[in-house]
């Protein structure tokens, strides 16, 4: 990856840092930054930016197909409102409909059916 080679390319020649004398690293150092690292970190943080937008952009896009979904799901629900309602109160106004767990989860179900419309 990008970053991984600018990392690896900034990370080398810090790392030789260490093998030098004293002497050198008076007489290197201002030098080795000027013309050495300072580019490097500029590659490195220009590809951080790259990485950062287009973090950005995944994350708008997948907002926008959420938000989408959400809309579709509504419009569903909309479109259905009646059926499920009217379904579930025949269903409990049945005589056939003896089991009270599956009343009460009916019940439930609707409740909840009814909160999310709200919403």
């Amino acid at each position: 990856m990008k970053l991984d080679h600018e990392l690896d390319a900034y990370r080398s020649p810090v790392l030789s840092i260490f093998s030098w004398t004293p002497q050198q690293r008076a007489e290197r150092w201002a030098y080795f930054l000027r013309e050495e690292q300072r580019p490097r970190r500029q590659s490195i943080l220009a590809v951080a930016e790259e990485l950062a937008d287009l973090n950005t952009s995944l994350y708008e896009q997948q907002q926008h197909r959420t938000a989408e979904s959400e809309s579709r799901l509504r419009e569903d629900l909309s479109v259905s409102h009646g059926q499920p309602h009217q379904s579930g109160v025949r269903l409990l106004q049945s005589s056939s409909c003896e089991n009270t767990v599956f009343t009460g989860w009916v019940r439930g179900w609707l409740r909840g059916y009814r909160q999310l419309l709200r919403n």
